[in-house]
C-alpha cells in the first residue's frame, strides 16, 4: 500500500501518461476493498450498501487506490469495535461514494490541509496512527482528474465522512 501510494502519487503529480478512461465494475471493485478491511485487527464492522451494477469511464487501478485509500483511513482513525460505512450508489448523472467513520474527526481548520501532500492531522506528539500523508492527496487529485468533487463532512457525534461524486459519462 505504502509503495503503491508513492507510484500513484508521483504519477498524479507528473501528470504522467497512462490512465486510462476504460468503463469499469466500480461497485466490484469497491466490494472487494471492503472486504479487504473485513477482518481488521481493531474489531471495526465494515457496514456497506453497495449497489451493484455501476460502472464509470476511468483508470481502474486509481479508482482502487481512491476507495483503498478511504477505507483504510476510517479503520485506521476509527476507535475499536466500531463502524465502518461505504456507501456506492447513483441517481442516473453521477455515481456517489460515502465512507463514514467514528474515529476522531478533523477539525474545520484542517479539513482543506489534509488534502495537501504529505500533510498529516494533529501534530508529532498527539498522532499515533502511522501514515505518509499521501492518501487524501491521492484520492483528491484522482477525483479532480475525472472532474468530480469531493467534501469532507462532520459524523456526528463523532468521526467524518467522506463523500465524492464521479460524473457519469460516455466515454
Amino acid at each position: 500500500s505504502l509503495v503503491d501510494n508513492i507510484f500513484f502519487a508521483a504519477k498524479i503529480e507528473h501528470d504522467e501518461p497512462g490512465f486510462s478512461n476504460e468503463e469499469i465494475n466500480v461497485s466490484d471493485i469497491t466490494q472487494l476493498a471492503v472486504e479487504r478491511f473485513a477482518h481488521n485487527k481493531k474489531a471495526i464492522k465494515m457496514v456497506n450498501n453497495i449497489k451493484a451494477g455501476l460502472y464509470l469511464h476511468v483508470d481502474p487501478v486509481g479508482f482502487a487506490s481512491v476507495v483503498n485509500n478511504l477505507i483504510e483511513n476510517a479503520v485506521k482513525y476509527a476507535d475499536a469495535a466500531t463502524d465502518v460505512m461505504v456507501n456506492l450508489s447513483d441517481d442516473g448523472a453521477a455515481v456517489y461514494l460515502t465512507v463514514t467513520d467514528s474515529g476522531m474527526g478533523i477539525s474545520e481548520s484542517e479539513k482543506e490541509r489534509v488534502f495537501d501532500k504529505f500533510y498529516r492531522v494533529g501534530n508529532e506528539d498527539t498522532r499515533k496512527t502511522k501514515g505518509t500523508g499521501l492518501g487524501l492527496y491521492i484520492v483528491k487529485r484522482f477525483v479532480e482528474i475525472y472532474n468530480g468533487q469531493i467534501s469532507i463532512e462532520d459524523n456526528k457525534p463523532v468521526g467524518t465522512i467522506f463523500k465524492l461524486s464521479f460524473p457519469k459519462s460516455i466515454a
